[in-house]
């Protein structure tokens, strides 16, 4: 039998983490694409672009640690 709560370690906010950091380097990057298409938006598209990336990302990486922590205590409660 597969005992995932005692073979597995997950550290807290993993995906919060990862989602962040990918959000942010596609923000960045997006960001930039939008800055070099229309230059006369400064640098107003790279901060908000990144922005925009960092917050979703987190938002989507705290949904997705919501779900294996409801996950890893019902195996918990039911051991």
């Amino acid at each position: 039998q597969n005992d995932f709560t005692q073979k597995t370690f997950y550290p807290p906010y993993f995906n919060s983490y990862l989602y962040s950091s990918v959000g942010a380097l596609a923000g960045l990057a997006l960001g930039y694409l939008t800055h070099k298409a229309f230059p006369t938006a400064d640098y107003i598209a790279l901060i908000a672009f990144f922005s925009i990336g960092l917050v979703s990302g987190n938002l989507a990486g705290n949904k997705k640690d919501k779900k294996i922590e409801i996950l890893l205590m019902s195996k918990i409660k039911s051991t």
